[in-house]
């Protein structure tokens, strides 16, 4: 492969976003036994922002794709399941937080 006369900011193109982006980050949380809270700020962000990333209203910067990516690879599986190589963890694990409107762990203790 050339990459003559290839230019990084104008012809790179990243991958689609992974539609089961929130599923992904929802097994890293239940991998890191935090609660969303605490998930958020070892992130550097809130809750809320972490909730909008979980119900795919909102991407992550890359600033805090890194920082998820970091925390991924510094657990056992982690990199694997962010990367979409790996299931979602124990579905059953955030039973004991609240639920928002829509069913899901409330993003925010």
């Amino acid at each position: 492969m050339t990459t003559e006369g290839f230019n990084l900011n104008q012809d790179y193109r990243p991958p689609p976003w992974p539609e089961d982006f929130g599923k992904r980050l929802e097994g890293l949380k239940r991998q890191t036994r935090l609660r969303w809270k605490e998930f958020a700020a070892r992130l550097g962000v809130t809750d809320r922002e972490v909730l909008q990333w979980r119900r795919g209203n909102r991407r992550p910067s890359r600033t805090s794709y890194l920082a998820i990516m970091a925390l991924a690879r510094d657990l056992p599986g982690g990199y694997d399941l962010m990367a979409g190589e790996a299931g979602y963890g124990d579905a059953n694990a955030d039973a004991d937080e609240p639920a928002d409107q829509d069913g899901d762990a409330a993003g925010h203790d």
